[in-house]
């Protein structure tokens, strides 16, 4: 069996792996867009976070989901029920004079 080489077993600066680092694979960095974004909406895994801060994080969150999904719907919404108000106008008035072209009232 071949032994590992030190290499593969310390940071190119002489510095140990950490605990839960992989033997030959550099540690990938975050994206810092997306760490900003976690510590914004608070799933950052911060032991200093209060437990307001985790609700509050969580309220942010829900609104954020309300905004997204609810927006859409209601505008959608909106105009749909808007036209079967119209609809349901334009047909009690038709009913209210009938169809003149026949000369009777329904």
């Amino acid at each position: 069996m071949t032994a590992i080489p030190e290499a593969f077993n310390e940071y190119p600066h002489g510095q140990p792996l950490p605990v839960g680092a992989m033997r030959g694979l550099p540690t990938p960095k975050p994206d810092p867009r997306l760490a900003g974004l976690a510590r914004w909406l608070g799933v950052d895994r911060n032991p200093l976070r209060r437990g307001t801060d985790r609700v509050e994080a969580a309220l942010r969150l829900v609104m954020i989901l309300l905004l997204v999904l609810a927006v859409p719907a209601a505008a959608g919404a909106g105009p749909r029920a808007l036209d079967h108000r119209r609809l349901r106008a334009w047909e009690a008035e038709w009913r209210a004079s009938g169809p003149l072209w026949r000369g009777h009232r329904s």
